[in-house]
């Protein structure tokens, strides 16, 4: 029983915490801190997993902003003739 307890406390309750954080960037939330600092694999797990998140998120926004500002500009041809600037 104290070894179950023990397993519980140091691995099963880190893998939740780091599954939340999964959750988390799932729903669109890819700002997570790390769950677990220590130097053992789940913390260097939970260190690469929320850099990743970071990484991700960074690039979901510049595709966005992208997105954004290709959109403008073919509503803008769409509306505007690119020779004489009157509107269509």
């Amino acid at each position: 029983l104290l070894i179950a307890l023990l397993f519980r406390y140091v691995v099963l309750r880190r893998i939740d915490r780091l599954e939340a954080s999964v959750r988390r960037v799932e729903g669109g939330d890819f700002m997570v801190d790390p769950v677990d600092d220590s130097r053992d694999e789940l913390g260097r797990l939970s260190r690469a997993f929320a850099g990743m998140a970071r990484t991700v998120g960074d690039n979901t926004r510049l595709l966005e902003q992208r997105v954004a500002e290709r959109t403008e500009k073919l509503e803008r041809l769409a509306h505007v003739d690119p020779l004489t600037e009157v509107f269509n």
